[in-house]
């Protein structure tokens, strides 16, 4: 019975050792991950001064982009998770205000930060969607920029993301990322592709592909909006929004009706308030890109 328990002993003691050695593993691989720096060629892009390039940078921000869902209603930064003992993740006050970025962003740091979710000191920014922004055209991220300069300053001290021990080796699992949310968008950017320097607005399929490659529609509707699963525990399955699913027989009044009414709340994931701020003739662009896709 001694022997038994001995090796029963040494058994557990083997397999805590390993756990123990993975662990150290983990951590240091996920610590690597967040610490990882990204030497960027970042593009020289004219950053407009004009009221009618800071009115649509204005639109762009706060209609389509959803900067503030993150960065709070007057940018003044936010924490966006806090979960003690793993990680806490907040988004940067970008007003000039105290603790505020742009008191010390370049125009380049502007374009490093949203084009390819990279920080000034060359790491990456985590849940930033420049997966996303990264398709911006060179005029509409320049009036993004444009309109961030001419915040009014917050004084707002924002805490910085920082991940503990158990936080980075569930980092290193890749437990933090999701579908069509990468934890760290710097990781899946294809940084030397070349930058659009416009789009062609107006109500055309066209233009509705466009504006849906700058919001995260596809995070949740899937890249080719049949639907998916949900993202996270507790959330909806988002609806296939093609003509085989819920755009069957819908017209483009109807569809521009349901963004106004807010969707009638039929789905407090989906983010009514900011989308409503779209105009008829984005909306309407998107309806037919969105009929488009018959989802066969």
């Amino acid at each position: 019975m001694r022997k038994v328990l001995k090796w029963i002993g040494i058994v557990l003691g083997v397999l805590l050792g390993l756990l123990m050695l993975a662990s150290v593993v983990l951590y240091f691989l996920g610590s690597n991950r967040i610490n990882r720096s990204y030497d960027i060629q970042v593009e020289s892009i004219p950053i407009p001064t004009d009221e009618a390039a800071i009115t649509r940078g204005q639109h762009l921000s706060e209609a389509i982009t959803l900067c503030q869902a993150c960065h709070g209603e007057n940018f003044e930064g936010a924490v966006i998770d806090d979960e003690p003992s793993i990680a806490v993740i907040t988004a940067s006050n970008l007003t000039s205000g105290g603790d505020g970025v742009a008191a010390t962003y370049s125009d380049e740091d502007w374009v490093r930060a949203i084009r390819h979710g990279v920080n000034p000191d060359g790491r990456g920014l985590m849940i930033m969607h420049s997966d996303v922004y990264f398709r911006l055209t060179e005029e509409d991220l320049g009036s993004i920029i444009a309109f961030i300069k001419s915040i009014p300053p917050v004084d707002n001290e924002v805490p910085a993301t920082k991940a503990e021990p158990l936080g980075l080796i569930f980092v290193a699992l890749g437990m933090f990322d999701m579908e069509g949310m990468p934890l760290i968008p710097a990781e899946v950017i294809e940084h030397s592709d070349p930058i659009t320097k416009t789009s062609s607005q107006g109500i055309s399929a066209e233009y509705g592909e466009y504006l849906v490659s700058i919001t995260v529609c596809t995070m949740c509707h899937g890249a080719d909006f049949k639907g998916r699963p949900p993202i996270e525990p507790g959330s909806p399955s988002a609806p296939d929004i093609t003509t085989a699913g819920r755009l069957n027989g819908v017209s483009e009044q109807d569809f521009i009706s349901l963004f106004r009414a807010r969707g009638s709340r039929e789905s407090d994931y989906m983010p009514w308030d900011i989308y409503a701020n779209m105009t008829d003739e984005e909306l309407g662009a998107i309806w037919l890109y969105s009929t488009s896709l018959k989802g066969e």
